[in-house]
């Protein structure tokens, strides 16, 4: 349904937020975006006609940006009344509200650590490429803060393949799991009334 990048993200790699795949269908961007910092010629809103684009942003956006965003084509922009974070269990509560229910996050390591520890995720998908890198690059779970293994998150239910050269490992948070669902399916049933 959604697809989901922190501003970070989308400021660094200018990322279209598209569907790749000839024949499939592109999903609802979702940026969050608490300063409303993105440039206006980004690419995630200036295709945005082909596929809406859903900018969440903070009170401390700038009225006249939210106006100039709001009217481009496919472009929305959901201002919560909070100064600095964008409030993650509301927005997603939002989203379920329009019967989007599926959300895939496509980077940012302290979006992903973050949605984690406020246990807003049921399943984890991830790549990795046969390929080595070092030095202090950025942490896929930056925002998640821990530290030891005796404090690590287990996977459950875990399924490897393979897609092209990449693993792909699929694992859940079976504890945030039931808790999400079950919140989506309360949501659901509210909004079906």
């Amino acid at each position: 349904d959604v697809i989901l990048a922190g501003s970070e993200t989308v400021i660094r790699d200018d990322p279209a937020l598209t569907c790749r795949l000839p024949s499939g269908q592109d999903p609802v961007r979702l940026v969050i975006d608490g300063h409303l910092r993105l440039a206006e010629n980004a690419q995630v809103l200036t295709s945005s006609a082909h596929s809406p684009c859903i900018i969440a942003t903070t009170q401390a956006a700038s009225p006249g940006k939210i106006k100039r965003l709001n009217n481009l084509a496919g472009v929305e922009v959901w201002q919560y009344d909070t100064l600095r974070y964008v409030p993650l269990e509301k927005l997603l509560r939002d989203l379920v509200h329009r019967s989007w229910t599926s959300v895939l996050l496509e980077g940012g390591g302290g979006l992903a650590g973050t949605l984690i520890q406020e246990q807003l995720v049921d399943k984890i998908e991830f790549f990795i490429a046969p390929k080595l890198v070092g030095g202090n690059g950025p942490s896929p779970l930056s925002g998640l803060h821990i530290e030891y293994m005796a404090e690590a998150i287990a996977l459950q239910d875990l399924h490897l393949d393979t897609y092209a050269e990449d693993l792909h490992v699929t694992g859940y948070l079976h504890d945030q799991k039931s808790e999400v669902r079950s919140q989506t399916s309360e949501i659901g049933s509210q909004t079906s009334e």
